[in-house]
């Protein structure tokens, strides 16, 4: 009977485990995205302050690796009015 319990105590003591590993796991996930938004963030950021200081598009397409199309939809999802070329 010993034994037995034993192997229940054990068996519980590793749920517990798998459960905070998994629980960390998701931490880390949850770390990780929120890195990524805070970087997305900040290039949101980047791109308004470019163009509201003068900056062509072009100019601030080369500067961030993305196209003249993803420059525009940020700064029209940012309420920015794009200057007529």
């Amino acid at each position: 009977m010993l034994k037995l319990s034993k192997a229940i105590e054990d068996m519980k003591k590793e749920a517990r485990l798998e459960g905070m590993a998994e629980e960390r796991k998701n931490m880390c996930k949850a770390i990780e995205d929120m890195k990524k938004e805070a970087r997305l963030e900040g290039v949101v950021e980047t791109v308004v302050n470019f163009y509201k200081n003068g900056a062509s598009l072009e100019l601030i397409s080369k500067s961030t690796n993305m196209s003249i199309e993803e420059v525009k939809n940020i700064l029209l999802q940012n309420n920015v009015e794009l200057r007529m070329a």
